[in-house]
């Protein structure tokens, strides 16, 4: 995340027209209450107007006025939506009226036992082309559940061979007893960037370690109530009556991210701790979550970066 930027994550709602067998908010949250994006943008300004608001969901087009949002939102703000891109008349619609370059990103999830069992996945490719055509950023992400492991490859071949690259995402999760992303076979994680790799499989605990979450970062429920993250609820406001943002980072209170991971931390790891950090809950993360060979790996580069600090001193 750049410095100086602000981020609000809103959630308008979990309703989604898909029932993926790995969807962690399957059928929750489908009536929210509707909330008024002036109210949200006043709020949002008072803070100023370096912004970047990610909408994600559930599917967000189905949110009632969902282009008039953005619309709104993009007379001030960037925005990033998450979106399966099924819905075509909005997403045409999206496209003629918004500005791609108030839009940072759109992610792509392709559900793709979905879409073969509704019988469109050409529809999906249609929708990805017409939005890039129209000068915007798509990136399709590609969940990779258990059962879709074998045929990541494939589905990676087909659709490269229509011009569209797919980005694995990984299932976090349990799955046969196994916890994923941790329990993935060394042929599956080559899949993974570094980047990707080092983000979203958590090879470390979060639990007091200095967090922007609340300062840089807030998120938005779909009632409007705001608060530091997914795991920490502590209230700061709501749309409403404004909100107020943290003026220093404070200490992570979970053990694993739900949100955005290293890119929230204000010191990474490994580099410099501070007086907050925990290394018996460290330990005890990376044992569960990492295999062996990746925590004595970090072990022995936080030994050679203190043995380096050490020297210089």
């Amino acid at each position: 995340m750049q410095e100086g930027q602000l981020y609000a994550s809103w959630i308008p709602s979990r309703a989604c027209n898909f029932s993926c067998k790995y969807c962690y908010s399957l059928g929750k949250y489908t009536n929210p209450r509707r909330i008024s994006v002036q109210r949200l943008c006043s709020a949002l300004r008072e803070h100023g107007e370096n912004w970047l608001v990610h909408i994600s969901g559930g599917e967000p087009f189905l949110y009632p006025g969902f282009i008039d949002i953005c619309k709104e939102l993009t007379k001030y703000f960037l925005v990033k939506i998450n979106s399966n891109l099924s819905l075509k008349t909005q997403i045409r619609e999206l496209s003629k009226v918004i500005n791609p370059e108030r839009v940072e990103l759109i992610n792509a999830s392709l559900h793709i036992e979905e879409r073969e069992r509704l019988n469109n996945v050409e529809d999906f490719i249609e929708n990805v082309f017409l939005l890039r055509n129209r000068g915007f950023k798509v990136k399709v992400k590609f969940v990779l559940y258990p059962t879709l492991m074998e045929r990541f490859q494939r589905d990676c071949n087909y659709f490269n061979s229509r011009g569209i690259e797919l980005f694995p995402k990984p299932f976090k999760g349990k799955y046969l007893g196994k916890l994923y992303p941790k329990a993935y076979p060394k042929e599956v994680k080559h899949f993974f960037s570094d980047s990707m790799f080092s983000s979203s499989f958590y090879p470390f605990c979060f639990k007091g370690i200095n967090c922007i979450a609340g300062k840089s970062f807030i998120r938005i429920d779909s009632n409007g109530i705001v608060s530091r993250c997914t795991n920490d609820s502590s209230v700061l406001g709501d749309i409403d009556n404004g909100f107020k943002l943290e003026k220093v980072a404070y200490p992570c209170k979970s053990f694993r991210c739900s949100c955005f991971g290293y890119d929230l931390i204000e010191r990474k790891p490994f580099e410099r701790y501070n007086s907050n950090y925990n290394l018996f809950h460290q330990v005890l993360s990376n044992l569960k979550y990492m295999s062996m060979k990746r925590f004595l790996l970090h072990s022995l580069n936080f030994m050679l970066k203190k043995f380096r600090l050490f020297v210089k001193s």
